[in-house]
């Protein structure tokens, strides 16, 4: 095992995401891990692959950073990259309301940034919702 996974983030449809350390160097990552239901699945394992080829492929400021794939124990997919502490904006707007316009913009320009890069390599990203933004400290003006 190359990675000690301290704590679960959070479970989707598809998956769960892990904080995890990797043992060779104690630097934090995020794993997410692919329900072995769909890791045996011919088609979900394709989709998961295409995007772990986009993402390796992406290098964007405002866009995670890719750094590793591998089969856990189960023999499930799991994808390796950068640990960006913060929160995301759904849970921000649960705790504090709406973002006040300066701290919007702070948030939309760079968001802007990225999905211009994307769409700029025929990439149309299909799960933009509150959960899929992370406000980090790339964002230090969002408070």
């Amino acid at each position: 095992m190359r990675y000690d996974f301290l704590e679960r983030l959070g479970s989707g449809a598809h998956g769960d995401g892990y904080l995890a350390r990797r043992l060779s160097d104690g630097q934090r990552v995020f794993v997410k891990v692919l329900r072995s239901s769909l890791s045996e699945d011919d088609e979900w394992s394709r989709r998961f692959t295409d995007e772990i080829a986009l993402l390796r492929s992406c290098v964007h400021p405002h866009i995670v950073r890719y750094i590793e794939t591998f089969r856990d124990a189960s023999d499930a997919l799991c994808l390796v990259t950068e640990y960006l502490d913060g929160e995301d904006l759904k849970a921000r707007l649960r705790k504090s309301g709406a973002l006040p316009p300066r701290h919007a913009l702070a948030l939309a320009l760079p968001l802007c940034s990225a999905l211009e890069y994307l769409h700029g390599r025929d990439v149309v990203h299909r799960d933009l919702t509150p959960e899929n933004i992370l406000i980090s400290g790339r964002f230090p003006d969002v408070v």
